[in-house]
């Protein structure tokens, strides 16, 4: 799948760089790599999403969780920050913005 920015310079589309979809076990897992809430995105299937939410770089915490809200797998990811971009704040502001029913499961300790 097209990983990109819209507005920003960090990841052009133009670029042409990607996440991915894969099956492993049965389920379907959206790994977005570096990149926006894009229309691309909206459009996957998935069971679990890998889904940055830094902002410097990638979508922020609220933009991320509309992405998830809008895709509405099982499961929820979130990547891309706390060493260099992001907080455990955004995680908190991740997880409280993702729809009821969706798990979000943190992977990233601190």
């Amino acid at each position: 799948m097209p990983a990109y920015n819209l507005t920003k310079s960090f990841h052009p589309k133009a670029k042409g760089w990607l996440g991915y979809v894969v099956e492993i076990g049965g389920s379907m897992v959206y790994v977005c790599g570096d990149t926006d809430d894009t229309p691309e995105a909206r459009s996957v299937s998935c069971d679990i999403i890998c889904v940055p939410i830094g902002g410097t770089f990638t979508c922020d915490a609220k933009s991320a969780a509309e992405l998830v809200n809008a895709i509405s797998p099982k499961a929820a990811i979130p990547t891309h920050y706390g060493k260099y971009v992001g907080s455990t704040a955004d995680a908190d502001v991740f997880e409280s913005a993702v729809s009821k029913g969706i798990e979000v499961v943190r992977k990233i300790e601190f």
